[in-house]
C-alpha cells in the first residue's frame, strides 16, 4: 500500500503503524477495540452504527474497527447519537462542494507521486482527444456475501421511528 499511496498529513495509514507511533503494542491494544463487520447484507449488525450510540454498544472500548465492504457513510449521518459530530467532520468540505466520499478518498488513498506521473502519461497517451467510458467490475465473495451487498432499506429502517412504532 505504501508503495502506491502516500500519507495524509505524514499521518500512518495502517493501523498498526498508527499503534507504532504511539507506542502501544497491538496486544494491548486489541484489549481495547471491538470489531464490527458489515459485509453480509444482514441488518443486525448495522443497527450499532446506524441507530446505537457506539460507546454505549461497545463499553471501555476505544478503537470500535469497521470491517466492510459496503459504504453504509452517509446512512452513518441519520444517527441521533453521532449526526452533529459527523456534520462537523465533514461541513467545511461540503460547503466547498467536495461529498463525503470525496473527502474520506483524499485521505485513504492518496497516489505517490511517481503513481501520479504514471497516471497522468497513460491518460495522455490513450485517452486524449477521445471519448471514454467508464467501467466498474466487482466480485461477490460467495463466502460471505450471499445475501447480497449494500445499505438495504431493511438496515435503514431498523432504526426509523415508524419501525419502531410498527413494534409497539
Amino acid at each position: 500500500y505504501d508503495e502506491l499511496f502516500r500519507p495524509w498529513h505524514d499521518l500512518p495509514i495502517s493501523f498498526q503503524a498508527l499503534l507504532k507511533e504511539w507506542s502501544l503494542p497491538y496486544v494491548q491494544a486489541e484489549t481495547m477495540m471491538d470489531t464490527i463487520e458489515l459485509n453480509n447484507g444482514r441488518p443486525e449488525p448495522f443497527s450499532h452504527v446506524l441507530c446505537g450510540d457506539l460507546a454505549a454498544s461497545f463499553p471501555g472500548k476505544v478503537f470500535v474497527v469497521l470491517v466492510t465492504n459496503q459504504y453504509f457513510a452517509p446512512a452513518i449521518r441519520h444517527n441521533e447519537h453521532h449526526k452533529a459530530m459527523i456534520e462537523t467532520w465533514f461541513q467545511q468540505g461540503e460547503l466547498n462542494g467536495q461529498g463525503m466520499f470525496e473527502q474520506l478518498i483524499t485521505y485513504i488513498a492518496r497516489p505517490q507521486k511517481s503513481v501520479l506521473n504514471r497516471i497522468k502519461a497513460f491518460k495522455n497517451k490513450h485517452f486524449k482527444g477521445k471519448r471514454v467510458v467508464g467501467m466498474q467490475v466487482r466480485r461477490q465473495m460467495r463466502s460471505r456475501d450471499k445475501s447480497g451487498a449494500g445499505t438495504s432499506a431493511a438496515h435503514v429502517q431498523t432504526c426509523s421511528p415508524v419501525s419502531h412504532m410498527l413494534h409497539e
